[in-house]
């Protein structure tokens, strides 16, 4: 019994007798004279209360006792059941989950160019090179036909078999979809069922998965590898001169590699680091394209999209410089960018064929609020400056 709960009955006991002395007393004196009761009934009316009011206690005592064993009591009611690990021998080896922690903010950020690494399996060139062998090796098979890259092409299929589900050794079909390599040191946990936390505990299972690669055991695999002289070496150079060739290793050479399979170079990517730097302007035809001349020799053009970043200070604005107020900078960009006009061409859902859309105009609140939102923008200390130097 934890102290808690200890503590809560050495209150709640003498704080229910009382209560229940006092529920008697007041049936006896107050409720039963104003109801005519006899003796009989009052005692009768004093257990149905009484009864009640230990029920209570007994339910509250019940939650409290529930609360403070969530580890013997929340489980057993959990509506599924954990997945066991697989990979046998490697049930005994725990690695770090290097994944940044998740955070309750969303942030808009890139792809980042370096995973996080362990402390125990630092990325190192030397890690790396071995890993890229270990991963087209199909001697970790068991019949020698497999390697990591069967199931993980790396180009043809980005990393992924292009199957419904894997396909093993002799031709075994899987149960599931053989995931992407690419990128996944990003993820917290690996597998389809979450069970491995690191790219090294994930490294070990299908080699041993005799659906998949099926080789005997982790002391196979180094055999295999430690008949190699050029793997000797290797192993040498990438984690001590003494270092002998082990499971654990080859699982950490290999997430070593897949560490560096990393594609920051989405237009997703590249747009968060301010690499996007060009649009089409006007996007869709407006009367303003005429009025402020827009087109570039009667043509839309691409133009270096402008930082907004203290936009309320430096005008006139577009390209060309042709627009002198903020208000109406928004008024076309509504239109020539989002289709704030007469209409807007788009794909129609229902027909699945392009047309227009109405889209009316901005109202005048909102151009007001945009106008605001972009002042905001604006450095206090550049615009004091300028004010300065205007009035100077």
């Amino acid at each position: 019994m934890n102290s808690e709960l200890t503590d809560l009955l050495a209150i709640g006991i003498p704080a229910t007798g009382l209560g229940l002395a006092a529920l008697a007393l007041m049936i006896h004196q107050e409720l039963g004279p104003f109801a005519g009761l006899d003796r009989a009934g009052k005692w009768l009316l004093s257990a149905a209360f009484g009864m009640g009011l230990l029920a209570f206690g007994l339910k509250m005592a019940v939650a409290v006792a529930i609360e403070g064993e969530p580890g013997h009591l929340a489980a057993s009611r959990l509506p599924f059941t954990l997945l066991p690990q697989t990979a046998s021998d490697a049930k005994d080896t725990e690695f770090p989950n290097p994944a940044p922690a998740r955070s309750a903010r969303h942030v808009w950020t890139a792809l980042p160019e370096v995973a996080p690494a362990p402390a125990d399996n630092p990325t190192t060139p030397a890690r790396v090179a071995l890993g890229r062998r270990l991963f087209f090796e199909k001697k970790l098979s068991g019949d020698g036909s497999l390697a990591c890259a069967s199931c993980h092409d790396l180009f043809a299929r980005a990393g992924a078999d292009g199957r419904p589900t894997a396909l093993g050794i002799a031709g075994q079909q899987g149960t599931r979809n053989t995931p992407t390599v690419w990128n996944a040191a990003f993820q917290s946990v690996l597998f389809w069922d979450g069970r491995a936390a690191s790219l090294e505990e994930q490294a070990m299972g299908p080699i041993l998965n005799p659906l998949e690669m099926g080789l005997a055991s982790p002391a196979e695999a180094e055999r295999r590898l430690n008949a190699d002289a050029a793997y000797r070496a290797e192993f040498r150079a990438a984690f001590g001169d003494a270092a002998p060739i082990t499971f654990r290793r080859i699982a950490q050479a290999i997430a070593a590699f897949e560490r560096t399979l990393i594609t920051p170079d989405a237009p997703y990517d590249r747009f968060v680091r301010g690499e996007n730097a060009r649009r089409i302007f006007p996007a869709n035809a407006t009367p303003y394209e005429t009025k402020y001349r827009l087109l570039l020799n009667g043509e839309r053009a691409a133009w270096r999209v402008a930082s907004l970043r203290n936009v309320a200070l430096t005008g006139p604005w577009l390209h060309n410089g042709a627009v002198d107020s903020l208000p109406e900078v928004v008024r076309i960009m509504a239109g020539a960018q989002l289709g704030r006009s007469a209409g807007l061409t788009t794909w129609l859902d229902e027909k699945r064929v392009l047309g227009k859309v109405d889209r009316s105009p901005l109202g005048e609140q909102e151009v007001a609020d945009l106008v605001a939102f972009l002042e905001a923008l604006s450095s206090d200390s550049l615009r004091a400056r300028m004010q300065a130097e205007k009035s100077g």
